[in-house]
This record gives C-alpha cells, structure tokens and sequence, in this order.
C-alpha cells in the first residue's frame, strides 16, 4: 500500500440528536443509542432544539429525533428514529450506508 494511503484514518460515522436538555424522552433515548452504539466508531452530535429555533416549527415537542450523517436542516439528513430509541431502524441504516 502507498505510504500516503497509509495515514488516511478509517471513515467515521456521524449520528445527529435532536432534542432538549429537560427533556426525559431525549435522556432516555441518548443512553440507550450510547448504549449500543459502545465500542462503534461512531460520532454523535447533539442538536438542542431550543438553540436551534429554525427547527422549533417543524418538530415543537415531537422530540427527541435521530437523524444519520446530516443535521436536520441539511440536505440529506435521514430520520432514523423519534421518540424511543429503534435499534432495528439505526441498524439498518448503518447497513445502508455501509
């Protein structure tokens, strides 16, 4: 393999979730996604709703939401899940994207 091959690190996934800090759904869906996400090279990223009022309209208190590799307001985010954690849902779209 090229040595400049070499140094290139391995692709890191990005996970974004959507929600509010006192929210107990929000809570409750980010242990269990840290949960099964442990030992994953996986980012995730945390949109606090209440920060990001351009979004208050179209989600208001239908929260928390999973989004993969894009936040909500870009093009190409996918819902992967809302309200309760749907492990089936992140796995398969894990497969999807490879």
């Amino acid at each position: 393999m090229p040595a400049d091959h070499a140094a290139v690190p391995p692709t890191r996934r990005r996970l974004v979730l959507l929600g509010r800090s006192y929210c107990h759904l929000c809570t409750e869906l980010a242990e269990a996604l840290q949960a099964h996400l442990q030992g994953r090279p996986i980012q995730v990223d945390w949109l606090d709703l209440d920060e990001a009022e351009h979004l208050e309209e179209r989600f208001g208190e239908h929260i928390p939401v999973l989004f993969g590799d894009a936040a909500p307001s870009q093009p190409g985010s996918v819902e992967i899940c809302r309200h309760r954690f749907d492990p089936v849902a992140l796995d398969a779209f894990m497969a999807r994207i490879g």
